[in-house]
């Protein structure tokens, strides 16, 4: 049982870290910074799909796209 149950921390350790994988080039991408411009969002989004099940876990890539307006609406509110 004590096994069973640190697996299941272990994976959700590892979900974390997917997710803010994912949050992390979408923000970083999307921003401008000093040594490069912002890409645009449609960029953005071919490369989720062209990466899904590659770099990025595909379920992730689903519900990011799936929730796509949110993602927008956070963004926009706490740009830089």
């Amino acid at each position: 049982m004590f096994r069973e149950l640190d697996f299941r921390k272990s994976c959700l350790d590892f979900l974390g870290y997917y997710i803010t994988a994912l949050a992390d080039v979408f923000d970083a991408l999307g921003s401008d910074r000093c040594y490069k411009k912002a890409w645009d969002l449609e960029k953005i989004l071919n490369l989720f799909k062209e990466e899904k099940g590659k770099h990025f876990d595909p379920k992730l890539v689903e519900l990011f796209f799936d929730n796509l307006d949110k993602f927008l609406l956070i963004r926009d509110k706490f740009k830089d």
